[in-house]
């Protein structure tokens, strides 16, 4: 099977090399987050992009019960690790190694990090993130 999302002949070329400000602090959807903006969101006109983000110091700071209105959500996790809830009573830890896909509308709830926890992120559409309410218990989207 063959998808076309983009017409090659309109792409450019992006090259994004790691600098020492390559993260920016707050620059996302969260303000404990350095978020890094590889330039692909400018390359496809905002139809897909793909982005670093990196929390320097534990916490356990909680995002609450939200979802996403994005099409598609994919996270790679490069180092450290994070606790989400998928379900409500089911805490799942993610990994350097990790890759999950959040399908658009699924709730989560992020509740703690550990130290230099990076991962990238690719999403297509714009990244809206709304709040909900916990699921009821059993809901699960395995």
């Amino acid at each position: 099977m063959s998808v076309t999302l983009f017409d090659p002949d309109k792409l450019p070329f992006v090259l994004d090399h790691l600098k020492p400000d390559s993260f920016k602090q707050g620059a996302g959807r969260r303000s404990n987050i350095g978020y890094r903006d590889f330039g692909i969101g400018a390359a496809t006109g905002g139809a897909m992009k793909f982005i670093g983000a990196r929390i320097e110091k534990e916490s356990d700071i909680s995002t609450g019960w939200h979802y996403h209105t994005t099409e598609i959500l994919i996270a790679y996790y490069v180092s450290g690790w994070i606790d989400v809830y998928f379900e409500a009573g089911k805490l799942t830890r993610l990994t350097a190694g990790s890759c999950i896909l959040i399908p658009k509308g699924m709730p989560h709830n992020e509740v703690r990090n550990s130290d230099n926890m990076e991962l990238v992120e690719v999403y297509l559409g714009e990244m809206g993130t709304v709040n909900c309410d916990e699921p009821a218990p059993g809901r699960s989207w395995t």
